[in-house]
C-alpha cells in the first residue's frame, strides 16, 4: 500500500519535467562551505533523522550488531530476528518485543537530546525548518522543545499504548512501570495486551505521513541526519524534493541508490539515482562523521554555536529539574 500511495504521488507529478529539465547547480559549492551559504539565506528546510542522531544519548540502534539482537532473542525460537517487529508475530507472542523493551524503557526515559536535536530546534526557532521526518519513536526532538505539529513521527512514538482489544490509551508510565518488572502490559478493562504506539511492520503509517506530497514539494534544502535510508516508504522521502533541490547527508556511512528509494522505484523512474553519483553532484554533499559533531561545525560556521549551546544548557537544565520534581 505504501509503494502504491508512492507510485501514486509519482504519477501526478510532472514527471516529464524530470526528464527533459537541465540540472541547475544552487550552491556556491558543493559542500560543506555551500549547504552553511546556502542555509543561511534559505527556509523551507525539511530534516530527515534517524537511530544516529540519538546513539549519543545512549539510545541503542536496535538494528546494530552492537546490540545483539540475535544472540538477546535466540531462546524464542523466532522465524526470523525480524520478526519480534511485526504486528503478526507481536499478536502471537509479545514476550519478545517486551524483553528488548525492558532493556530499551529506562534508558529512553532518562535520555536528554543530542545536539543534534537542538540544532533541529534552533533551525525551527530561526524560522528555517518546515517538517521534520523521523524514524525513531524516542520523542526526544519533543523534549528538546520542538512543537509536536512540526515533526512527523513516521514510526509511531512511544509516549503512549493502545489495547489490541478495546482500544483504550495507555500512558508512558503504565507501560514502562509494568515493563521494568519483565510484565507484559495488560488492558484494565479486558485483559488484552498492550501495543506501543509504534509502528510495527504490518501496520500502516500515521496519516501525518502522507502529507508528505505537500511538504516535500515546498522543500529548499532537505538535511538528512543519522539514518541509513534502509526502511520503505520513509526512505523514499529522500527523492520526493526538486531534483535540483540540494541535499545534504550527515551521517557515518554514504548511502546508494537501493537504500535512497529502492531498486524498485530507482530503476523505474531514475529519479534519485546514487547520492552523491555524477547525475547529482551538483547538489549533493556527504557530511561524513558523527552527527553532533557534525551539526555543531554547522553551526559554528553560521555564527550560531553559543545559541545553540546556551539553547541545550537551559533546556537540559529544566529536564533535571523536572525531573527532580517527581
Amino acid at each position: 500500500m505504501e509503494y502504491i500511495r508512492i507510485l501514486k504521488y509519482l504519477v501526478q507529478k510532472n514527471v516529464s519535467s524530470v526528464f527533459s529539465g537541465k540540472s541547475q547547480q544552487k550552491l556556491n559549492s558543493v559542500d560543506m562551505d555551500g549547504i552553511v551559504n546556502f542555509l543561511a539565506e534559505t527556509n523551507e528546510v525539511i530534516v530527515m533523522t534517524g537511530a544516529g542522531i540519538s546513539t549519543n544519548a545512549n539510545i541503542p540502534d536496535f538494528r546494530s550488531e552492537s546490540f545483539g539482537l540475535y544472540n538477546r532473542l535466540q531462546k524464542y525460537n523466532l522465524p526470523h530476528t525480524t520478526a519480534v517487529f511485526t504486528l503478526k508475530y507481536f499478536k502471537e507472542n509479545p514476550a519478545p518485543f517486551y524483553d528488548i523493551a525492558h532493556e530499551m524503557y529506562p534508558v529512553l526515559q532518562n535520555a536528554k537530546p543530542t545536539i543534534t536535536h537542538y540544532f533541529i530546534k534552533l533551525l525551527d526557532q530561526k524560522g528555517k525548518l518546515l517538517k521534520h521526518y523521523t524514524q525513531n519513536i524516542d520523542c526526544l526532538e519533543e523534549l528538546a522543545g520542538l512543537e509536536g505539529k512540526k515533526t512527523v513521527q513516521a514510526h509511531g512514538h512511544i509516549k503512549t499504548g493502545t489495547c489490541l482489544g478495546c482500544q483504550k490509551s495507555f500512558d508512558f508510565k503504565f507501560l514502562k512501570d509494568k515493563v521494568i518488572k519483565n510484565e507484559i502490559p495488560r488492558c484494565n478493562e479486558c485483559s488484552e495486551t498492550i501495543k506501543p504506539d509504534v509502528v510495527l511492520f504490518g501496520e500502516s503509517l500515521p496519516k501525518e505521513f502522507w502529507n508528505f506530497t505537500s511538504d516535500f514539494s515546498k522543500c529548499k534544502l532537505l538535511i538528512i541526519i543519522g539514518t541509513s535510508l534502509a526502511v520503505q516508504p520513509f526512505a523514499g522521502l529522500a527523492g520526493q524534493v526538486d531534483l535540483n533541490c540540494p541535499r545534504v547527508l550527515i551521517n557515518r556511512d554514504q548511502i546508494g541508490d537501493s537504500e535512497m528509494l529502492g531498486s524498485f522505484l530507482t530503476n523505474l523512474f531514475h529519479l534519485n539515482p546514487e547520492f552523491g553519483s555524477t547525475s547529482n553532484t551538483h547538489r549533493d554533499v556527504f557530511l561524513e562523521g558523527d552527527c553532533d559533531k557534525i551539526c555543531l561545525q554547522l553551526a559554528e560556521k553560521l555564527g550560531w554555536k553559543e545559541e545553540l549551546l546556551k539553547l541545550m544548557d537551559e533546556n537540559n537544565r529544566n529536564i533535571e529539574e523536572k525531573k527532580s520534581k517527581i
